[in-house]
């Protein structure tokens, strides 16, 4: 029994052959999926813990139809963060292309932990950063990298 149903087909999503409209594998075609990759910058201290990342934010790059940069959080469980108080960890803002699904741009490796983040309306180079500690950096693109 499928209970969202009525639903999809509202949306114009169901059996093709039912409706005539496109179905979820249909859709599915279209649909790209970008992972983070292992970190193999020998300039960056990261362990095998610190490897599991959740997506705190995407941003589209402006004036760069595809190009978007994707904000990653620690995935550790609350339990794994008690245990590691103390020591450093690396957070990352990564830069990908639409059409290169297994490797970014370019990556930018934090101490901080990205919760939002927004390019300046009239400069782009200006990229400013909520942080979970409650810190806002303002990080200018053209001068650091």
């Amino acid at each position: 029994m499928d209970i969202f149903k009525e639903d999809m087909e509202d949306l114009g999503v169901g059996s093709a052959s039912d409706t005539g409209r496109l179905s979820i594998s249909d859709l599915n075609k279209d649909v790209k999926t970008f992972h983070p990759t292992a970190d193999s910058d020998s300039h960056s201290k990261t362990d095998k813990d610190n490897q599991a990342y959740t997506v705190s934010n995407i941003l589209w790059c402006p004036g760069f139809d595809k190009v978007f940069l994707i904000s990653y959080a620690s995935g550790k469980t609350f339990e794994k963060r008690l245990e590691n108080v103390g020591r450093s960890a690396i957070y990352k803002i990564s830069f990908w292309n639409c059409e290169d699904q297994m490797t970014p741009l370019f990556t930018i490796f934090m101490q901080h932990e990205i919760t939002a983040m927004q390019f300046h309306p009239l400069s782009r180079n200006l990229l400013i950063c909520g942080t979970a500690s409650g810190q806002v950096l303002l990080i200018n693109l053209l001068k650091n990298f």
